[in-house]
């Protein structure tokens, strides 16, 4: 996979849709890595989101999967992605720990987030190893 703009903090929150267009703002967390690492946080409290909607998850990573189409087959890609997720949590917490944290006045706001990330990282090998 090529490297790519990565959102850093794809939040569902830091989307706004008006019609058939959408809008994604705060790219203060921004890298240039993975390609599939923003879905970590987008995908994180989806159930949130769309609470009557329990298919939504599956749906969102096939289109957002389905943008990398000619660059490997629908399988590839779907590995490249499961691969990807528990490397993800760990690249955000490095992110987190290395430059956000130490570039922040007010780090308290922000602290957990590592900590955050890093049990996202065990949950995620958790389930890679089951």
């Amino acid at each position: 996979m090529p490297d790519t703009l990565e959102h850093g903090d794809f939040w569902p929150t830091n989307v706004a849709v008006r019609g058939d267009q959408a809008v994604f703002f705060d790219f203060s967390d921004a890298t240039i890595t993975h390609p599939f690492f923003s879905l970590r946080l987008f995908l994180a409290e989806l159930g949130t989101f769309l609470p009557e909607q329990p298919q939504a998850r599956d749906r969102i990573v096939e289109a957002y999967l389905s943008a990398w189409a000619g660059v490997s087959t629908p399988a590839l890609l779907r590995r490249a992605y499961e691969l990807s997720r528990p490397v993800a949590a760990f690249h955000a917490a490095l992110l987190y720990v290395g430059h956000i944290l130490p570039a922040l006045e007010a780090q308290w706001e922000m602290e957990n987030m590592a900590v955050w990330a890093l049990h996202d990282l065990l949950r995620e090998l958790e389930v890679a190893v089951l």
